[in-house]
C-alpha cells in the first residue's frame, strides 16, 4: 500500500521536474516500486531534488502536492502502483 500520496509522484518524475523547472535534480529519484519506498525517503527525495529550484524553491506539501497530482500521468501511476490502479478502478466503478 502507498505510504503517502507523494509516492505516486515518483512514477512520473519527469512531470515533477517539469513543474519545478530550473535546478531540479532528477538523480534523487528513489529506486524501486513506488509503493515500497518509505515515506521518509519519498519526502527526502523530493527535498533533495528540489532544493536548488528557482523560483519555486524546495518541495512544500501544502503549496505543491495537489498541483503536482494534477500534472502527473495517471497511466504511469497505475502502471507503477497496483493500489493506485485499484483506486482508479473503484472511482470509475468498473471491474479490473
Amino acid at each position: 500500500m502507498t505510504q503517502c500520496m507523494e509516492s505516486w509522484l515518483i512514477a512520473d518524475w519527469q512531470a515533477v521536474g517539469n513543474y519545478f523547472g530550473n535546478g531540479f535534480a532528477p538523480k534523487h529519484r528513489p529506486s524501486g516500486a513506488c509503493e515500497g519506498v518509505p515515506k521518509s525517503e519519498v519526502y527526502g527525495a523530493l527535498k533533495k531534488a528540489t532544493k536548488d529550484c528557482k523560483p519555486k524553491g524546495p518541495y512544500q506539501k501544502g503549496r505543491d502536492s495537489f498541483k503536482l497530482l494534477r500534472l502527473v500521468d495517471p497511466e504511469l501511476i497505475c502502471a507503477a502502483s497496483p493500489w493506485a490502479r485499484r483506486f482508479m478502478v473503484e472511482l470509475e466503478g468498473r471491474k479490473p
